[in-house]
């Protein structure tokens, strides 16, 4: 992220367990950062709440 220009501190993870009816126990990752200030294009004001990426797997 540094080599980007992202500030790491920033970065937000969150890690959810649940159990999913179909695929049993499984575990669910959340990214955001937020963009506000970052470019010189108004990108917080078309995604105000920053960029998420996500993943969904089963544990096993």
């Amino acid at each position: 992220m540094q080599g980007s220009g992202l500030d790491p501190a920033q970065l937000v993870l969150e890690r959810t367990d649940y159990d999913d009816p179909k695929a049993g126990p499984s575990v669910r990752v959340e990214l955001t950062y937020p963009l506000d200030g970052f470019s010189m294009f108004p990108v917080d004001e078309f995604i105000p709440q920053g960029l998420t990426a996500s993943a969904t797997t089963k544990m096993e």
